[in-house]
């Protein structure tokens, strides 16, 4: 009989510990999965919002860079006609003039670029290849333009800018682009 009672005790001793192991290993299990599942979704959360911030800026240079070329074809105001978009897929608009070099800003290009926004505002987004809005200013002299839609109206969220300093017509000046949201980044 006493060797039954210490078996007995050595299989319920056996037995506690086989049960902590088991409910180790569950609460274990649990953790990861939640730790891994918090992971996940935190990534993602933070890949929405810093998406919106990488790619604004990075709009907003390439937006800057593009009006700072001549655009194609060099002559590219005289093929655009208002009242026909399909007139319009056949150019890149650039502000530069090909003679006066990187900087200096051709005045016909930027009023047929004024109009093509005037005219149709989406459609020059997309011309420019902006997923958000935008605002392009130009400073120069007596010229003081807007071209595309002002953030502060629209009640911007967010707005990255990028500057350059241009010539127009032999007076210097500044480029400013604006790329702005209204809606909370990461849910563009």
């Amino acid at each position: 009989m006493a060797f039954c009672s210490v078996h007995g005790r050595v299989g319920k001793g056996q037995i506690w510990s086989l049960d902590m192991i088991f409910a180790m290993v569950i609460f274990s299990i649990a953790i990861t999965i939640l730790a891994f599942t918090w992971t996940t979704i935190s990534g993602q959360v933070d890949a929405a919002y810093s998406g919106s911030s990488v790619i604004m800026p990075l709009q907003a240079q390439t937006v800057a860079k593009n009006l700072l070329s001549p655009g194609y074809p060099e002559g590219w105001p005289s093929q655009i006609n208002l009242s026909n978009k399909n007139s319009w897929l056949n150019v890149s608009v650039g502000l530069g003039s090909a003679s006066g070099g990187i900087g200096n800003l051709s005045s016909s290009k930027i009023y047929a670029l004024m109009s093509m926004a005037d005219s149709n505002y989406q459609f020059t987004k997309q011309e420019l290849g902006v997923a958000y809005d935008y605002d392009i200013l130009i400073q120069s002299g007596a010229m003081n333009l807007s071209i595309g839609e002002p953030p502060g109206v629209n009640k911007a969220v967010a707005i990255y800018v990028q500057r350059e300093n241009v010539v127009v017509d032999g007076v210097p000046g500044m480029l400013t682009v604006l790329i702005w949201t209204n809606t909370p980044l990461g849910t563009t």
